[in-house]
């Protein structure tokens, strides 16, 4: 048994015939808690954590010969190698708890990674964080942020909001996916040859919109399946109408939302004088013909 006073600041020791080792025994002999250095630093563990003993014993933590450091298991393959059964269970991995004391929004449970280059060193080049949505009733929203080549400083540009919507280019989206940006543009491409589909897919006798808007105002929509009856409609929000309308059978309405015939081109009010014409039939030579309400 060795006792320490309250002096000694570190206990060394040394064992030239294997692993050196600090054990703590349980009172009935059967389990404990090793931490065994080893002789040998070219191969192998130098530090071992194992709870248990003998046939029993289970490997906790270790440290090889290379740094790197395992978790779970004893031959880690990557600097922190984690590993359990951790089944279903979302908190049983790796688990961040920001421990402020004092308790506000936006407040952060961060993971960092640094890059380096000639010109900047080692610099935080990259985070994902989960924020703190509300002060008193918690939530979060988790947020993505890089640096640019000759930045710093990371700058966040995708956000998931506490309620599951997706910002990009904006940390407050309003809808299940949200694109902000200075000439935002999306792009969808094929990586071989094959088709690039979009699919706007409503429920049961709902309507399907594609709707085209102006700094927050909807202007033009092009809906699917109006009223119930499959129709392609082309409907302008400041008249509050439906300009064009496409039938399946391939009748098409001006005018109207159900045409009778292959063009259907129709008017709601007279002409405001004579010979102002309601609908006009050009040629590319600029002929025109013109058809009047007398």
């Amino acid at each position: 048994i060795l006792q320490i006073g309250s002096t000694i600041s570190q206990i060394q020791f040394e064992k030239t015939d294997g692993a050196g080792e600090i054990a703590s025994t349980a009172a009935d002999g059967t389990t404990a808690i090793k931490i065994i250095a080893r002789t040998k630093h070219t191969a192998g563990n130098i530090l071992e954590v194992v709870n248990g003993y003998g046939a029993g014993e289970v490997t906790q933590m270790v440290v090889n010969h290379t740094g790197n450091v395992g978790i779970g298991m004893g031959s880690p393959v990557g600097r922190v190698h984690l590993a359990g059964n951790f089944g279903t269970s979302e908190v049983s991995g790796i688990y961040i708890q920001n421990l402020a004391p004092t308790i506000a929004v936006d407040q952060l449970s961060p993971i960092a990674f640094s890059t380096r280059s000639e010109g900047w060193g080692t610099q935080h080049a990259a985070t994902i964080a989960a924020g703190n949505a509300d002060s008193y009733d918690g939530g979060a929203y988790l947020k993505f942020s890089t640096a640019s080549i000759g930045q710093y400083s990371p700058t966040e540009h995708v956000r998931i909001d506490n309620v599951g919507n997706v910002g990009i280019g904006t940390t407050a989206p309003s809808k299940l996916l949200e694109v902000q940006g200075s000439d935002p543009q999306i792009r969808l491409k094929s990586s071989d040859a094959t088709d690039a589909i979009i699919k706007i897919d409503a429920g049961t006798a709902k309507d399907s919109y594609f709707t085209f808007a102006q700094n927050g105002s909807s202007k033009w929509t092009v809906v699917h399946d109006l009223a119930g009856t499959d129709k392609l409609s082309i409907y302008n929000y400041a008249t509050d109408a439906h300009r064009m309308t496409f039938l399946p059978d391939g009748n098409v309405g001006i005018g109207t939302t159900a045409p009778l015939a292959l063009i259907d081109a129709r008017v709601s009010t007279a002409a405001t004088a004579l010979g102002t014409p309601d609908m006009m039939l050009g040629a590319a030579n600029g002929d025109l013909l013109d058809f009047s309400t007398i």
